[in-house]
């Protein structure tokens, strides 16, 4: 089958949505499919990652990019048309697709131009969601609010229109249900997936505190900014350390907040406890993992979080480690099964007492591991969940 996959992120991007997305169109091409996939340039390109050598892809997966004309914010946009002129005028005389596939998000058009290519070629469209749902239109600062009357309607007509709308969590699929406009639709769940073959736990997970001199390692590993919370966190540092001293903290990203957290952790004299190690390519975050005990998710009251499963749980939960995050979907974490969820509205003594409870409580950590474990095979390998995309895939098609 001849499938064209419009996305919004892509490798080399360390981000969660391109680590997915690429995974997503390499299994099926290795399930025999052709795919092309089109993407917007400015939002798949990565200077901090040009040293990384990336994966040869297989035969049969192509990838075209947008040109840069396009920059940020119109590029959410405009460079998904591009895409569409690009793909009528080049890549259709070579390529007739059976299916189109395409990503979903609230703020990018990527399914929006698989709605328009579908319906010139009369083919099926098939959208998937990566974590985010659809946001309240009056929500937001007014220019947020008049943003969302603009791109909003475009975006709803897609997701009406297409075969089969995958929401990456249940509390997703409950919540598109309730308009009225997506009641009659097919609304499946499909969880984001994790590669057990290379996140998974290692016999020796001791390097690190060998390094630092230390007893326990938490870790951030992701997107540094506000929005998720990490400045919740990173305030509560200081009497983590306090109480704990031989305790240490590594820090494996970027974002728009490095500068304020490199200050508050001079200021505060957190730097023999506090390790920011950088950008790491992805093929490298099992090690330091691994190397910690306790993951950092997220420490946000924002309403959509709750329906989302953050990547690094997942990643996390393979390598046997709990975390700690207020709440996302009950599909990862239910009643602390696989490590513990604040309340929304939680208070900082909140965060300091649970985290101190799981650094002193090494049996906690290792039943929470397990949990993690056990749940990530039980429903998150992806092998599992392409198997179920394919399927659905040869139905619509035969």
């Amino acid at each position: 089958m001849k499938i064209l996959y419009l996305a919004n992120y892509f490798s080399p991007l360390p981000e969660a949505a391109a680590v997915i997305e690429s995974k997503i169109a390499e299994y099926l091409a290795n399930y025999g499919h052709e795919i092309i996939v089109l993407i917007p340039k400015e939002l798949t390109n990565s200077r901090q990652l040009k040293q990384f050598k990336r994966k040869k892809k297989p035969s049969n997966f192509l990838l075209y990019r947008s040109s840069s004309f396009f920059r940020y914010p119109f590029s959410f946009i405009f460079s998904h048309f591009e895409n569409i002129i690009k793909f009528f005028i080049k890549l259709k005389k070579n390529f007739t697709p059976d299916l189109i596939l395409s990503q979903f998000h609230p703020h990018h058009y990527a399914s929006v131009a698989g709605g328009y290519i579908s319906k010139i070629l009369k083919i099926p469209h098939i959208i998937r969601s990566h974590d985010l749902f659809i946001m309240d239109k009056n929500q937001g600062p007014l220019f947020y609010q008049l943003y969302n009357l603009i791109v909003y309607p475009p975006i709803h007509k897609s997701i009406s229109n297409c075969r089969i709308f995958y929401a990456s969590t249940t509390e997703m699929q409950r919540y598109l249900y309730k308009f009225h406009k997506f009641k009659d639709m097919n609304i499946r769940v499909s969880y984001n997936g994790v590669d057990i073959e290379r996140f998974y736990p290692y016999n020796n997970q001791e390097s690190l505190k060998d390094e630092f001199g230390c007893n326990t390692i938490l870790s951030f590993i992701g997107l540094v900014h506000k929005n998720y919370g990490f400045h919740n966190f990173l305030h509560a540092l200081p009497n983590i350390f306090k109480y704990n001293k031989d305790t240490h903290f590594i820090l494996v990203g970027f974002g728009p907040d490095m500068n304020y957290v490199l200050n508050f952790v001079k200021k505060n004299n957190l730097t023999k406890q506090f390790h920011y190690l950088g950008v790491k390519p992805n093929d490298q975050i099992p090690f330091y993992i691994n190397n910690s005990d306790i993951g950092i998710v997220r420490f946000t009251q924002t309403k959509y979080v709750q329906y989302c499963i953050p990547y690094k749980c997942l990643e996390y939960m393979a390598c046997q480690k709990p975390f700690i995050t207020t709440p996302i979907s009950k599909d990862v974490i239910y009643k602390n099964d696989t490590g513990i969820v604040l309340r929304g509205d939680y208070k900082e003594i909140e965060l300091i007492d649970n985290l101190i409870m799981l650094i002193e409580d090494k049996n906690l950590r290792e039943k929470l591991g397990k949990n993690g474990l056990t749940k990530v095979y039980q429903k998150f390998k992806w092998e599992v969940i392409i198997d179920k995309i394919n399927n659905d895939i040869l139905n619509i098609l035969n």
